[in-house]
């Protein structure tokens, strides 16, 4: 993904190359933590999901379900 700057090919050029370097450093880094935000955000989707199992929406026994949970008629 190629990061939007808000200045002009000429002003990118004038700036110099080891800031540009660094400022591209930095991308690379923001879009592998964003990367990892999606796979962590899909990781505690799962998570959450497997969480809010129990014995009337899964294949697990009755005797798995918490002792504080009361089963809704």
């Amino acid at each position: 993904m190629e990061s939007k700057r808000p200045f002009s090919l000429h002003e990118w050029l004038a700036i110099p190359e080891s800031v540009r370097k660094h400022i591209e450093s930095q991308d690379q880094v923001i879009l592998h933590l964003m990367h990892q935000v999606e796979l962590l955000s899909k990781r505690i989707e799962e998570l959450e999901n497997r969480l809010n199992q129990n014995s009337q929406n899964s294949n697990k026994p009755p005797s798995s379900d918490g002792p504080f949970q009361q089963p809704r008629k």
